[in-house]
C-alpha cells in the first residue's frame, strides 16, 4: 500500500511551461536574471538552467517562491498565466476523457 504523499498546493497544477513564462514575466518586471535570482535566493546558474535547459524546471517547494514573487510584481500576469494553465489542462483532459469514451464504445 501506497503512503499518501503531501499535497504541494497549486504548485501541482503548473506544467513546466507555465513555470517558465513566471519567470521569464519576472525577468522582465524586475530588469535582470541576477536581480530574479537574488530575490528567489537561489543561484544564477539554476536560475540559468530553469531557463535554457529542456528538462530543467523549478521543483514544486521553488515554483511556490516563484509564484509569490510574480504576484507581489504583476498579479494580473500572474491570474493571466494561471488562467491559461487552467485552460491548457481543462482541454487535454477533456480531449482524454473523449479519446477514453470513444476506446470504450469501440470495444462494445
Amino acid at each position: 500500500m501506497r503512503t499518501q504523499t503531501e499535497f504541494d498546493g497549486i504548485s501541482e497544477f503548473v506544467s513546466k511551461r507555465g513555470r517558465i513564462k513566471f519567470l521569464e514575466m519576472l525577468v522582465q518586471k524586475l530588469g535582470s536574471r541576477s536581480e530574479v535570482s537574488e530575490t528567489l535566493q537561489i543561484s544564477k546558474s539554476t536560475l540559468s538552467g530553469w531557463l535554457n535547459e529542456r528538462n530543467r524546471h523549478p521543483s514544486n517547494s521553488s515554483f511556490e517562491r516563484v509564484l509569490e514573487l510574480g504576484w507581489k510584481v504583476n498579479p494580473k500576469e500572474t491570474i493571466e498565466i494561471l488562467n491559461e494553465e487552467l485552460d491548457t489542462f481543462d482541454k487535454a483532459i477533456a480531449t482524454f476523457v473523449r479519446g477514453g469514451a470513444n476506446c470504450q464504445a469501440n470495444e462494445s
